[in-house]
């Protein structure tokens, strides 16, 4: 498809949705070297529920980690997560991993997120979904 269509595989994520345990690690770790030896990110979502674990992150090595959203949830008065906020940043830090926020509502996750070094967030605070697709102008 990068051939095909001629995109920049450097502007690529490939994305695993982590909602249900994978059979197959060594596969998924497989998968995510070939793409990366084509130049293209990757990604593992919803970092902390279900399958995907902090311990993970050295197994895989990905680009880039989305934290569960239930993490996010009033994180700012939840000590427990808060603490798992504070361990994947760093380990993400340590690793070079990009770490983003999912489901920021309230300022005070959004702070507690920039107060933490999150690289990215998303979630209505910072905008809301779109009924069409936005694309911006390659430069």
């Amino acid at each position: 498809m990068v051939e095909r269509y001629q995109v920049d595989p450097s502007r690529l994520v490939f994305e695993v949705v982590e909602t249900e345990k994978i059979e197959d690690v060594n596969h998924l770790k497989h998968v995510f070297e070939q793409y990366k030896k084509q130049g293209i990110q990757v990604a593992l979502d919803d970092v902390g529920a279900g399958f995907s674990t902090l311990d993970m992150l050295s197994l895989l090595q990905p680009d880039y980690i989305k934290i569960d959203r239930s993490f996010i949830d009033h994180c700012d008065t939840n000590s427990e997560n808060e603490a798992f906020l504070r361990k994947a940043r760093h380990l993400t830090r340590e690793m070079g991993i990009q770490i983003l926020a999912e489901g920021i509502e309230r300022q005070e996750e959004l702070d507690l997120c920039r107060e933490l070094g999150f690289d990215l967030g998303q979630g209505y605070l910072l905008g809301r979904p779109a009924p069409y697709a936005r694309f911006a102008k390659a430069q």
